[in-house]
């Protein structure tokens, strides 16, 4: 996973990806949404952080 297949998705990354998906979205909601994404508070989006994205899980 990741563009360098390090494992994770970087916080830019995912940010970028996520305003591609929904370019209304102001940066601040941007953060909030990878802040809420990224659990452990990292800056890094782990696998499991990004299957729980996809799967739609919450906790």
């Amino acid at each position: 996973m990741g563009l360098q297949g390090n494992g994770y998705i970087s916080r830019p990354t995912l940010k970028a990806l996520l305003h591609e998906i929904a370019d209304d979205l102001t940066d601040q909601q941007l953060e909030e949404a990878v802040d809420e994404i990224d659990e452990d508070g990292s800056g890094k989006i782990e696998f499991e952080e990004f299957w729980e994205l996809m799967a739609g899980e919450s906790d």
